[in-house]
């Protein structure tokens, strides 16, 4: 019978070379395990303290953007430094027990390392965007700005496309994929695109730059003049396609965006607060000097009214007669109004149109009549005018 034979056991030197070849990846993953657990319980105690001690005491640490930011950002740092920390456990302890191939592991740990380095960085980038769009979107509700939206939401959009094909294509190339091939295949695919979408880029680019220029916003009145004729109403939408005006009819004129990239805009409702007053007016020839008298009135009353502006850069208030002719004796008048919008304008417009008539009324002078038709006949008769019995609609020049 043969004899038992012990069974080989391992050397004190051989598992002391074992513990020297793991001490240095027990160190490491030591290492990021103990900065896991200080980010999770003293990163945000510590930086509370600096920013109240050395920071402005007027801002609360609660709505501060420091403490946003950190609360956004310490989760997904915790994520990377745990994966760190598998990937060496994983690569220097678990692949000699488990007799796994080196190179395989190593290349796994670094890829999925760099997967959640992109990850983390994608998520703390898209929590600054959220926190300084909220600050703008605040800054703009206190400032009444409906134009800031509209530009806030498509900036927002535009940024949130940057980050989403950036992570992509950052992580795409941390797992393994070559950059160089992305951007063959999207060279290609983009030569497509842009023979079988140019009018959709470019309506899509030219909405993108309406929202930053800030040309138009929604809510505004203006006047576009597309293929020779002129579009007229109030922006309903503005968007990143397309862009519709309803008109005083209330038809709307659904635009593509392109369109404004050659085509003059006029945006009345940024016009200010001043708006001009230029009327003809005409008025009856019978006493050149009556109407003489009417035009210092006219002047007169533009002097003391406070809503017409005196004096300025590019303004001016002006009365003259500027014609005299067999039917009428034309006054020229052209002068500036400081109102808050369009309907204010129109009250001071009715307001100074009464005084003149009241300036009309002092000297006996007239609007000048129609001549001919219906409007001759019906036309009321002056004071030492008599009035005819009847009118015989037979004998009116229809």
């Amino acid at each position: 019978m043969a004899p038992h034979k012990t069974p080989h056991l391992p050397t004190l030197k051989v598992v002391q070379e074992a513990l020297v070849s793991l001490e240095s990846p027990l160190l490491i993953a030591t290492a990021r395990l103990v900065a896991t657990y200080v980010i999770a319980l003293f990163v945000e105690p510590a930086t509370r303290f600096c920013f109240e001690t050395f920071g402005n005491p007027a801002k609360s640490w609660n709505s501060s953007f420091v403490r946003k930011m950190l609360a956004a950002a310490k989760q997904p740092v915790q994520v990377v430094l745990v994966i760190c920390t598998l990937g060496a456990l994983g690569e220097h302890v678990a692949t000699p027990w488990l007799s796994l191939d080196r190179e395989v592991v190593h290349t796994f740990t670094n890829r999925a390392t760099n997967l959640a380095v992109v990850l983390a960085m994608a998520r703390i980038t898209y929590a600054w965007k959220e926190q300084r769009k909220a600050l703008l979107e605040w800054e703009a509700e206190i400032a009444s700005d409906v134009t800031d939206k509209v530009a806030i939401a498509g900036v927002d959009k535009l940024y949130t496309a940057i980050i989403a094909v950036s992570s992509i294509v950052l992580g795409l190339q941390a797992i393994g994929y070559s950059a160089n091939s992305l951007l063959a295949i999207g060279g290609f695919g983009g030569i497509a695109l842009g023979f079988a979408g140019k009018d959709l880029a470019e309506n899509y680019l030219i909405g993108f730059m309406l929202l930053v220029t800030r040309q138009f916003t929604v809510g505004d009145t203006v006047t576009a003049y597309v293929g020779g004729r002129e579009v007229h109403g109030t922006v309903v939408e503005s968007g990143w396609y397309r862009t519709r005006i309803r008109n005083l009819k209330h038809e709307e004129e659904i635009l593509p965006n392109s369109l404004f990239s050659t085509t003059p805009v006029v945006n009345v409702s940024r016009r200010g607060r001043v708006f001009r007053f230029n009327e003809m007016l005409q008025l009856e020839p019978g006493n050149v000097d009556k109407v003489a008298e009417v035009v210092k009135g006219f002047r007169a009353v533009l002097r003391k009214d406070e809503r017409v502006i005196q004096s300025g850069v590019d303004v001016h208030r002006r009365v003259f007669i500027f014609e005299i002719k067999p039917e009428a004796i034309v006054v020229y008048t052209s002068f500036y109004i400081r109102a808050a919008n369009l309907d204010a304008y129109y009250a001071a417009k009715e307001s100074l149109l009464l005084a003149f008539t009241d300036v009309m009324k002092q000297q006996d002078v007239r609007f000048a009549r129609p001549y001919g038709g219906i409007a001759e006949a019906l036309r009321p008769p002056r004071q030492e005018e008599s009035v005819p019995e009847a009118v015989e609609v037979g004998t009116l020049d229809l």
